[in-house]
């Protein structure tokens, strides 16, 4: 199945430019790994914004963060990216039933399999995976049994998720496998697990609220996005 629910064009932009937190940027990086979509909308951001790049004064685009660097290269000085696609996997374009994205996979050693789960309420389980200490906010594998809600609750920082198998459904919608969502700081969010098989995905929450980078600051104008 190939997802339909996307990275948006300004926190493509962002994970281009190394400007995410690194585990909002490790959930992006899975989703690109999954989805051919987003990995050809990234490769053309990369082009335009490195021609720009190259045409432009040095001096204005000398601070910290504004280097292009591909998702499948290796991980930026800024340390944004948390985990890396290898360029060489062969990808299918839609996730495999028993395997995690190679991003995270790589990141955690795991696999489906493999998950060392650890029951937070009734119908609910979750294993949070282990960060850099400088990291500014938290990335975890959450399991939600067919049919069961998590409830409503305000959002203290931005949030990312990767449905990796099964579904879930919330007030915007039914986000199935391969499907990416994003929630601002202070969103209310509830989620309601999908009959069939429940749900398994993986969530990143911002300590912080994400600040626009220079990079896209710079080409997000050509991409309709503002400031």
């Amino acid at each position: 199945m190939i997802p339909h629910q996307h990275i948006s064009d300004d926190l493509l932009m962002s994970y281009a430019a190394g400007g995410l937190a690194i585990a909002v940027s490790a959930v992006a990086a899975a989703h690109i790994d999954w989805c051919p979509k987003c990995r050809a909308k990234l490769a053309r951001m990369e082009i335009i914004g490195g021609l720009m790049l190259e045409r432009a004064p040095v001096t204005p685009l000398s601070a910290p963060g504004v280097e292009i660097a591909s998702y499948s290269r290796a991980p930026k000085p800024n340390n944004k990216a948390a985990v890396n696609i290898d360029p060489d996997y062969p990808r299918t374009g839609f996730p495999m039933e028993s395997y995690l994205p190679l991003p995270i996979a790589r990141h955690t050693g795991l696999e489906r399999a493999t998950i060392p789960w650890r029951q937070a309420a009734p119908g609910v389980e979750h294993y949070p995976v282990p960060l850099p200490a400088e990291a500014d906010g938290e990335l975890q594998f959450i399991r939600v049994a067919r049919g069961y809600k998590l409830p409503r609750h305000v959002l203290a920082g931005a949030e990312a998720t990767l449905v990796l198998w099964g579904s879930y459904s919330n007030d915007r919608g039914e986000f199935v496998s391969g499907d990416f969502g994003d929630l601002e700081q202070g969103a209310s969010s509830e989620r309601v697990a999908g009959d069939l098989e429940g749900c398994t995905y993986l969530v990143a929450i911002e300590s912080a609220p994400r600040r626009q980078s220079p990079f896209q600051r710079f080409i997000g104008p050509l991409f309709g996005l503002q400031g």
